[in-house]
């Protein structure tokens, strides 16, 4: 598992700040994130078919596949 470039006080603050954005109701603010997460694996999960075709195209171009 990777380590963190940030602290925990970072941490704490956007906490705060997601729950403060959702009038403090944590079921809210839970959802917003659960949310948030999804649209970042879609958008990864894209950039990575992106790449895999990107190769595919790099490497037709030299050649490598018929």
């Amino acid at each position: 598992m990777a380590f963190s470039k940030f602290s925990a006080d970072h941490y704490d603050a956007l906490i705060d700040e997601t729950i403060a954005s959702c009038d403090g109701n944590l079921r809210s603010a839970v959802r917003a994130l659960l949310i948030a997460n999804e649209h970042l694996e879609t958008e990864n999960s894209q950039l990575k078919h992106y790449v895999d075709i990107s190769t595919r195209i790099e490497a037709a171009n030299q050649g490598y596949l018929n």
